[in-house]
C-alpha cells in the first residue's frame, strides 16, 4: 500500500514540477501549508486512540467497550475536519492576501483544501485495517486513487495546464482515497464482530482514555505544525522559489522515511499487544530487534540517496530544480536518525502513554520555529534545512531516552507485572 503511495508521490512530484516550476510550486506549497496547518490544528485524531484501547478491550473480550472507542474516534475525526475545511476558506477569503495566498488563485487554494473533508478519516479507518487484518483494503484504495492522480496529471501536463489542474488532481485522489479506506473499515468493524452505536453512551471516554486522547491531540497538533509551519513561514519572509525548493527537498526525505513510519506504526499494534497481554519480554526483544533492522535498512537507503543526490534531484524535480540538491543533503543526516530509532518512538503511546511524545514534539517544534526565524532571513533556503534537521535530531533524542528508560523498567520475564 506504502510502496504504491511512494510511487504515485514521487511521479505526481515529477510532473508538478515540470509544469509549474519552483516559483508556482512554492504557491502550490503555500496552499498545501495553510490547509495543512489550519485543518490539522483542528484536528482531533482517533487513530492511537482505536490501536491502543480498541486493542485492550478487544483482548480482554469487551467488543461493546470497543465500540464505543470506534464511535468517539470517528465522529470526532470527522467533526473537526469539517471544521478545518470552514477555517481554511474563512482564512484563505478574508485573510488571503495577508499570507501572500495571490488574489486570482484564492479559488484554486479552496479546491485543494477540499482534501480536508475527502480524507476525513483516513488514519482512523487504517488503524481499524491493521486491527481488523484487512489492509488489503487499503491497496486497493491506494491503487485507486493513485491512478486518478497520476492521469489527471499527466492530462494537464499533456495539455499544458497550470495550478488549477493540480488542485483538482489532489482533491480528486483524496475523495477516491478515502472513500476506499471508509468502505474497508465498514468491513473490518464487521469482521472483528464490534457493535457500533450512536447513544451519549458511546461518546464517554473512561478517564485514562479521555487523558490519552487529549495527550494524542496535542502530540498531533504540534505535530501539524512540524509538518505544515514551516512552508507557511517561509512563504512570508523568503520569495516563492525559496520556498518550492525547500518543500521539493523535504518532500523526497519525507517519502524516504515513510516505509519507517508503516514499520513503526505496525509495530504500535503489536507492543500494545504485548504490554496488555502481560508478554513484557517479548516486547523488549521485539523493540531491540526492530532498532537493529531500522538502523541497517535506514544506513542503505539514506546512504544511496546521499550518494546520488544530484541525479536524484535532476530525474524527480528536474533541470530547473538543481538548488534543491544542497538543501536535500542537509535533512538526510536528520532523516537518517529520526528513521532508525523510530521503532522507540511509538512504545510510549502503545502502553498508554501519550505525553511523552507530546512534550518531546512541543520541544522539537520550538527548536524548529527558532531555527527558521533566525536563519532563514540570512541563508534562505539553507537556514529551513538546517532548522528542519535540528527539529529531527531532538525529536528522537527524548523519545529514545523515555522508550529506553521504560523498557529498562519492564521485568524481563513472560508475564511480569507493569
Amino acid at each position: 500500500m506504502h510502496a504504491v503511495q511512494i510511487l504515485s508521490s514521487a511521479v505526481g512530484v515529477m510532473l508538478i514540477v515540470r509544469m509549474l516550476g519552483l516559483e508556482l510550486y512554492g504557491v502550490l506549497a503555500l496552499f498545501m501549508g495553510i490547509t495543512g496547518l489550519v485543518g490539522g490544528l483542528l484536528y482531533i485524531p482517533g487513530d492511537e486512540l482505536i490501536t491502543t484501547y480498541a486493542t485492550r478491550e478487544l483482548t480482554a473480550g469487551r467488543r461493546a467497550e470497543a465500540g464505543h472507542v470506534l464511535c468517539f474516534a470517528f465522529v470526532a475525526a470527522s467533526v473537526s475536519r469539517v471544521l478545518g475545511f470552514v477555517a481554511v476558506t474563512a482564512l484563505v477569503l478574508f485573510l488571503g492576501t495577508w499570507m501572500k495566498v495571490p488574489d486570482d488563485q484564492k479559488f484554486e487554494a479552496l479546491v485543494y483544501a477540499t482534501v480536508l473533508i475527502g480524507g476525513a478519516v483516513q488514519s482512523e479507518c487504517l488503524a481499524v485495517l491493521r486491527l481488523a487484518n484487512r489492509l488489503a483494503f487499503g491497496f486497493v484504495a491506494s491503487v485507486a486513487s493513485a491512478l486518478v492522480l497520476i492521469a489527471v496529471l499527466a492530462g494537464a501536463w499533456w495539455v499544458d495546464g497550470g495550478i488549477r489542474h493540480v488542485v483538482f488532481a489532489y482533491a480528486a485522489q483524496a475523495a477516491i482515497y478515502g472513500a476506499g479506506l471508509f468502505l474497508g473499515a465498514v468491513v473490518g468493524v464487521r469482521k472483528m464482530r464490534v457493535p457500533l452505536s450512536l447513544r451519549l453512551s458511546s461518546f464517554r471516554l473512561p478517564r485514562d482514555m479521555a487523558s490519552f486522547h487529549v495527550a494524542a491531540f496535542l502530540k498531533a497538533f504540534v505535530n501539524t505544525m512540524y509538518l505544515w509551519l514551516d512552508v507557511v513561514l517561509m512563504a512570508q519572509i523568503a520569495t516563492s522559489a525559496q520556498v518550492g525548493a525547500y518543500k521539493a527537498g523535504r518532500l523526497i526525505v519525507d517519502v524516504a522515511m515513510r516505509p519507517f513510519y508503516v514499520m513503526a506504526l505496525a509495530l504500535q499494534v503489536e507492543f500494545s499487544k504485548r504490554w496488555y497481554g502481560g508478554d513484557h519480554a517479548r516486547l523488549r526483544r521485539m523493540a531491540i530487534r526492530f532498532i537493529g533492522v531500522s538502523f541497517a535498512l535506514a544506513t542503505v537507503g539514506f546512504g544511496l540517496l546521499a550518494a546520488f543526490h544530484p541525479w536524484i534531484i535532476t530525474v524527480v524535480l528536474g533541470e530547473g530544480a538543481a538548488s534543491a540538491a544542497s538543501l536535500l543533503l542537509v535533512m538526510i543526516l536528520g532523516s537518517f536518525v529520526l528513521s532508525t530509532t523510530l521503532p522507540l518512538h511509538v512504545l510510549p503511546a502503545a502502553i498508554g502513554r501519550g505525553w511523552p511524545h507530546s512534550f518531546a514534539h512541543l520541544a522539537a517544534l520550538v527548536v524548529q520555529i527558532t531555527g527558521i526565524l533566525l536563519l532563514v532571513p540570512h541563508f534562505g533556503a539553507h537556514g529551513a534545512a538546517v532548522a528542519y534537521t535540528g527539529h529531527l535530531f531532538v525529536l528522537a533524542t527524548i523519545l529514545v531516552l523515555v522508550a529506553s528508560a521504560m523498557l529498562y523498567r519492564m521485568q524481563p520475564t513472560v508475564g511480569a507485572g507493569r
